[in-house]
């Protein structure tokens, strides 16, 4: 980036280079009219368009507008050589992130009077944007100034009594997403601070704001921030999937706020940042927490773990009592499709610009309830709301377009944010009948049974990616009980083998594992959950499919199919991988088809060697003597036992990834419900763009 040093731009003559960042460099000036400046020269190339130069020019003016004592104000801006600048106040003190990082260093931290104060003027100053429609989108410590009227304030040293925390950079997001051509999908923002939605790609509203300056609250508090990581990626996974950590040696109300005002669902969170910093206050002074937070944030902690913790996936009824045991140790995948879907509303702005019809304004998403996909849940994020008079109704339709079925009617919040959802009573998986998706406008007060009104927004499956999501997810002809095949892959190639690994016990129910019965010196259950795995792994058709302990019986608590390719069968990982390269090389296949779907082979490629190598040691355990040297052979068992549902936490940040050697069964179910994601587009017959 060219040196400024020196140079005019308009009324500043420009001094000396102060700091250098990511997204622009900043220099002192002398402005003819306010004296010292601060200029900020960004890093972006504006197009040479009149588009693109009218958006700038009034995303900067949108943010020049905002004249609060706790914001640093934009006084002018200018284009010099495609590059856009900002003059702006000088604030002549450090960032709340340097004195933190030089408090760290002696292990302090900022007493909490001092933590109440900077809370209350930051939550004031964005109440102040947010009334106005603006959104931040990069609340962190780096963006807040620290200033005094009586003293210098130096990074590290004891804050004075009139400490000001000072907000710059406002708007500085959005405006560099403006020149920058950032889409919706697309990820702004510093990811140490960002919240769940932002980290996501989807459009935000004020309370990513909460979430972020809830961030820095549990800096400050703690000294560190909640989340650590090695990669961006691993950092907005946790954001997205972990509880913050408590903060040892805080109140329980304390933390009660921290747990709301870092909800992953915008909902709970603190709906004003004024209103966060006003119970911080109260419970500094010795209050407790209202009951809405107490409350909300229960609810948080309670979602998150939900999302954690396994639940019971439905299945036809099969020939052992590992049915109903597997039932009630499966993951709870179908609420990890939901917990995040909640609609975000988007604040107003100075922008008018025409919706673009190749950007998907909701979509649809499937989930299990009592049955296999037999939950819909409908989300219209960034759509119109209808007209005075009318409201939309939604509507799945199959092969037989004169038999829709009506979901109902969408119910829109004060914040124009459209919701509905649906289970189907008789537990029917919808998928299996319907592939197009559309949403009507309809005039109020008129019972509608079939749509009558314009299409407003729709979804449709191609036939060439319907059909292998079918097989995926509805039913698969190949297979013994005619199961959909990712429920195979699960069960089958995933949840049994464990069980006979590491066994089960539970309300009344008991299957001893490898370990339990090695160390009662059961030699018999070892050789049968032994033999149990060999012959779930191989599958019916292979030549190791037998009685392997010679008890008379051939033990398989599973369909026979297999995990890997037995005579003509093709075992679940070979047929799962190929219906989903069949819907990811389809030329219509869309970018969320195409992530999920690379996402599922990573999964079956770790699942094939983790199963490769338990079978390697079930059939040395089956063939070697009882004796000690049987105990690491169970020990190793049991990790990959473990590994095929859960997953293997290679890189030990926390998450399981879609990388080698980490994502499993559960990670592949989940992935592969993604896949039958309806995006809703504006219009009739809408296909989603294809992805590349």
């Amino acid at each position: 980036m060219a040196d400024w040093t020196g140079k005019t731009l308009g009324k500043v003559q420009i001094n000396d280079l102060v700091a250098r960042g990511g997204m622009a460099e900043i220099y002192t000036g002398m402005h003819e009219t306010h004296g010292l400046v601060a200029i900020k020269v960004m890093r972006g190339i504006l197009e040479r368009d009149e588009h693109q130069l009218a958006r700038f020019k009034r995303e900067a003016e949108v943010a020049g507008e905002l004249h609060h004592p706790n914001i640093v104000r934009i006084l002018d801006f200018a284009i010099e050589n495609e590059t856009p600048c900002l003059i702006m106040d000088f604030i002549n003190g450090p960032s709340l992130a340097s004195h933190m990082k030089a408090l760290h260093t002696r292990q302090e931290r900022i007493p909490t009077a001092i933590v109440g104060q900077i809370l209350r003027a930051v939550a004031g100053a964005l109440d102040y944007a947010h009334a106005r429609g603006i959104v931040h989108r990069d609340i962190k410590p780096a963006n807040i100034l620290l200033r005094s009227r009586t003293q210098q304030v130096s990074s590290g040293l004891h804050l004075p009594p009139d400490v000001e925390p000072v907000l710059t950079d406002f708007g500085l997001v959005r405006l560099l997403d403006s020149t920058l051509h950032t889409t919706t999908g697309s990820v702004s923002g510093t990811p140490t601070y960002m919240s769940p939605e932002q980290a996501r790609g989807e459009k935000v509203d004020h309370r990513t704001d909460i979430y972020s300056l809830g961030i820095v609250l549990y800096e400050m508090l703690a000294g560190t921030v909640p989340f650590h990581a090695d990669s961006t990626y691993g950092m907005l996974m946790k954001h997205i999937n972990e509880p913050p950590p408590p903060i040892e040696g805080i109140s329980a109300d304390l933390q009660a706020l921290l747990d709301r005002a870092l909800a992953k669902e915008p909902d709970f969170r603190y709906q004003s940042a004024g209103e966060m910093a006003d119970e911080f206050m109260a419970i500094f002074n010795g209050q407790t927490a209202s009951p809405i937070t107490l409350h909300t944030a229960k609810l948080a902690r309670k979602a998150v773990e939900e999302l954690r913790t396994p639940k019971s996936i439905p299945r036809p009824v099969v020939r052992f009592r590992w049915a109903r045991i597997a039932l009630e140790t499966a993951a709870a995948l179908a609420l990890a499709y939901f917990i995040f879907q909640l609609a975000i509303p988007t604040f107003s702005n100075a922008n008018n610009d025409p919706p673009d019809p190749d950007v998907a304004v909701g979509r649809l998403r499937f989930g299990d309830f009592s049955g296999v996909m037999d939950e819909v849940r409908l989300s219209l994020d960034t759509a119109a709301p209808p007209p005075n008079g009318y409201h939309y109704e939604a509507w799945l339709i199959g092969e037989d377009a004169s038999a829709p079925r009506k979901l109902g009617i969408v119910v829109f919040s004060a914040a124009g944010v459209g919701q509905l959802s649906l289970i189907d009573p008789d537990q029917k998986n919808f998928l299996a009948d319907y592939h197009q998706l559309i949403i009507t406008r309809e005039r109020d007060g008129i019972e509608t049974s079939q749509p009558s009104g314009e299409v407003a927004y729709s979804s449709v499956f191609p036939s060439e990616i319907l059909t292998p999501l079918r097989h995926l997810l509805v039913s698969h002809d190949d297979t013994p009980e005619g199961l959909a095949l990712i429920q195979g892959l699960w069960y089958y190639s995933g949840s049994y083998i464990n069980i006979s690994i590491n066994g089960y016990r539970e309300a009344g129910e008991e299957i001893t594992g490898l370990r339990e019965a090695y160390e009662g010196g059961d030699e018999a259950t070892v050789r049968r959950r032994t033999e149990e795995i060999i012959n779930q792994i191989v599958g019916a058709e292979s030549a190791l499919y037998r009685d392997h302990d010679g008890d008379g019986i051939i033990a398989n608590p599973a369909d026979g199919f297999g995990s890997f390719p037995n005579g003509g069968i093709s075992g679940y990982l070979q047929a799962v991988y190929t219906q989903v390269e069949l819907a990811m090389g389809s030329d219509v296949a869309t970018l969320n088809i195409r992530t999920n779907g690379e996402n599922i082979q990573i999964c079956i490629l770790n699942m094939e060697g983790w199963l490769k190598r338990a079978l390697e040691l079930s059939l040395q355990l089956q063939r070697a003597p009882f004796d000690t040297a049987t105990e690491p052979v169970i020990a190793e068992l049991e990790r990959l036992g473990d590994a095929l549902v859960q997953g293997s936490d290679e890189d030990q940040n926390g998450l399981i990834e879609p990388r080698q050697g980490e994502c499993g069964a559960n990670s592949a179910y989940e992935f592969a419900y993604n896949l039958a994601d309806m995006p809703l587009f504006p219009g009739a017959n809408r296909i989603p763009p294809p992805g590349k």
